[in-house]
């Protein structure tokens, strides 16, 4: 879920009808990173477009900079500001909830991890302190077998790391660039597809928030879903199809009669 969107050194920043767009496809909070002065600094927990809006007009973004920008989908751990994207890397989950932050290493997520979590941190909270915050890994995320076994262990997900000098390092398939800008999804566009309606019910047995489609919801953490009529149907065996994303390109998948992408919640009847 959610959508990231990368503006490298020398490309304008992201026009702003685009930016309201991915804020639009993506409701539950915004934030960026920027790399000045050998540190990243970290701005996030904007929950509409108009603080969003006014969070990077301070900034004072130029084609100087390199900007990784964030808006979210909430899938984990509740849609409150602290939730938001970027984060540090760091295993202080103090830290990784903190609004305005300066740090070395920050990090954006697009997508779901399959892991552990409680029910107050994201998924992405838990993977930054449980395995990209452990020191052997850390210090070497720019290693191409590194960012290998992230993109295996993430599987479809879409990370984005960026460092104080600049460097960044993205992992994961499915990124597209348009006008300089590359974005892990195309959410930052107008789609003829339906969407699923993301609603604030949670998971019976995980506390995700589930999603509808069609009077059907389903828990994308761990698949359970829930028929029309309210009742709990725990589906072992989610039907796979040869079905590219139209949007993604990803793998879909049906779950009864729709065909649907498990990745930026495209469906089709």
């Amino acid at each position: 879920m959610c959508i990231i969107a990368i503006k490298p050194t020398g490309i304008e920043p992201i026009d702003k009808n685009i930016l309201a767009t991915c804020f639009d496809n993506n409701p539950h909070g915004a934030g960026f990173m920027l790399s000045r002065n050998g540190k990243v600094e970290i701005s996030k927990g904007h929950m509409t477009t108009e603080a969003y809006w006014q969070a990077l007009e301070n900034a004072h973004i130029t084609t100087k900079d390199t900007v990784i920008y964030h808006c979210r989908i909430g899938t984990a751990g509740g849609n409150t500001p602290e939730n938001t994207h970027p984060f540090p890397i760091s295993k202080s989950l103090k830290r990784l909830k903190e609004l305005n932050t300066t740090t070395d290493i920050g990090i954006a997520h697009n997508g779901i991890i399959s892991i552990e979590h409680n029910k107050d941190e994201s998924d992405t909270m838990a993977f930054i302190k449980k395995i990209l915050a452990s020191k052997t890994v850390r210090n070497n995320l720019k290693e191409p077998a590194i960012t290998e076994l992230i993109a295996n262990y993430t599987k479809t997900s879409r990370l984005a790391i960026l460092y104080g000098n600049a460097d960044i390092v993205t992992t994961g398939t499915g990124w597209t660039t348009k006008n300089g800008i590359t974005y892990s999804n195309s959410t930052y566009k107008e789609t003829p597809f339906a969407k699923w309606d993301i609603i604030e019910d949670l998971c019976p047995d995980c506390y995700n928030i589930l999603e509808e489609t069609d009077g059907t919801y389903i828990c994308n953490q761990c698949g359970v879903f829930v028929d029309f009529d309210g009742c709990l149907v725990n589906v072992t065996d989610i039907g796979h199809t040869n079905i590219k994303c139209p949007e993604c390109k990803d793998s879909m998948i049906e779950i009864y009669s729709d065909i649907c992408c498990p990745t930026c919640n495209t469906f089709m009847e």
